[in-house]
């Protein structure tokens, strides 16, 4: 039975998000056109799991259960998108509260690019590609400039030249979605007014009463 208390509970709002699971790293296994990492995403298993027992030797259900190792594991995987080198990864790992050294770091990084070759040759290209031409191109066709003169050349641009592509070609999907939302207003009338977006998330308001039906 629905008094008027339980109806006014079904008027409040909750927020929904929508997450698309790692899809830098997706978006960096496309880009790099890198077999392997294709090939892992598609076995269905976490992709932190998998990447983290090729590097260490860790069983994936060991991984999947211990939340230190995972998250040493996904710190280390976003470093790559991030275009860290080995010092730049190491003070990244630490800023995540992750114990670990310098020599531990430099052997993952040989083990990632021994199995992800695709990958190494990508950041290097993307790099060439800045110093060149001023500029890096996405998988979208999207241009992001790199300056590379002056005080800034080195460190910085390196990382954003590897950086820019992937991270901000997984956020203009999350554009593609907003775009989609806009002209099907009808087909997506639950959601169709976003609070806010982040990188690969969407945020929107709905009624308690509509929450299953926004989800579907």
């Amino acid at each position: 039975h629905e008094g008027d208390w339980y109806s006014q509970f079904l008027d409040y709002h909750v927020y929904l998000k929508f997450d698309y699971a790692q899809n830098e790293l997706r978006f960096l296994a496309q880009s790099s056109g890198d077999p392997q990492l294709i090939k892992d995403f598609q076995s269905g298993v976490d992709i932190h799991c998998r990447v983290g027992h090729e590097m260490t030797g860790w069983p994936i259900d060991v991984i999947a259960k211990d939340r230190g190792k995972r998250t040493l594991i996904k710190g280390f995987h976003f470093g790559m998108v991030y275009g860290l080198d080995e010092d730049g990864m190491l003070g990244h790992l630490v800023r995540e509260g992750v114990k670990t050294t310098r020599k531990k770091v430099k052997e993952m990084m040989a083990r990632y690019f021994e199995r992800y070759h695709r990958v190494k040759e990508f950041i290097k290209a993307k790099r060439r590609q800045a110093e060149t031409k001023g500029y890096v191109e996405n998988l979208l066709g999207f241009r992001c400039p790199i300056d590379v003169t002056g005080e800034g050349k080195g460190g910085y641009w390196e990382n954003l030249a590897v950086n820019a592509p992937i991270q901000g070609g997984a956020h203009q999907i999350l554009l593609i979605c907003l775009a989609l939302l806009h002209r099907k207003p009808q087909t997506y009338k639950l959601i169709h007014t976003p609070e806010s977006e982040n990188h690969d998330a969407l945020m929107i308001p709905v009624r308690l009463r509509e929450l299953f039906s926004a989800v579907k």
